[in-house]
């Protein structure tokens, strides 16, 4: 799992459970499985606070149910909820083909973001999609790479038509999606 990756999983739950301790943290993450779907390792998700904190995203308490002195809770600072828009955004409106694991956890996240913020991201996610589709595969192309284009195009295409029908239900029911306040 990259870096960013990493970020936008462990400061969006620092986020939910805040002010949250590192082992609730790393708890609510195993059992969203995020070991298997995401990769994440227990010892990374201990650096990934550290590095947060350390960046001034997140702050560091004293346990707050007072019960053991050893114990750091964490807090988000305005910088970290500001970074953590921005890393959501990124994450959203960059399209890699190769890496669609922060793609697929950002749009989880709708009760951390507005539904303006939601529906603006998809929104250019949707016209690069476009774009792209409407380029022509470039001619020439070893078989083999043909094929791969093949795979691609297709799986924009899903892509784009799952943005087309998501922004819809959110047009007709975005109190289903639990989005932020605005």
């Amino acid at each position: 799992m990259a870096a960013g990756e990493a970020r936008l999983i462990v400061m969006a739950t620092a986020l939910d459970l805040e002010p949250a301790t590192g082992y609730a943290v790393r708890k609510h993450l195993l059992e969203q499985g995020a070991g298997e779907w995401g990769g994440l390792s227990v010892a990374s998700i201990y650096s990934v606070l550290r590095t947060l904190a350390g960046h001034g995203w997140l702050e560091e308490l004293a346990d707050p149910t007072g019960v053991r002195k050893d114990t750091r809770a964490y807090r988000s600072t305005d910088a970290g909820r500001d970074a953590f828009q921005e890393l959501w955004r990124a994450s959203v409106e960059t399209i890699d083909s190769s890496r669609p694991l922060a793609f697929h956890v950002a749009i989880t996240l709708t009760a951390l973001v507005t539904e303006q913020r939601y529906v603006a991201a998809l929104s250019t996610r949707l016209a690069q999609l476009d774009e792209r589709l409407g380029a022509p595969v470039p001619a020439g192309l070893p078989a083999q790479v043909e094929n791969a284009m093949v795979l691609w195009r297709a799986l924009a295409e899903r892509e784009a038509a799952w943005i087309r029908a998501t922004l819809d239900r959110v047009g007709r029911d975005a109190v289903a999606f639990g989005f932020a306040p605005a």
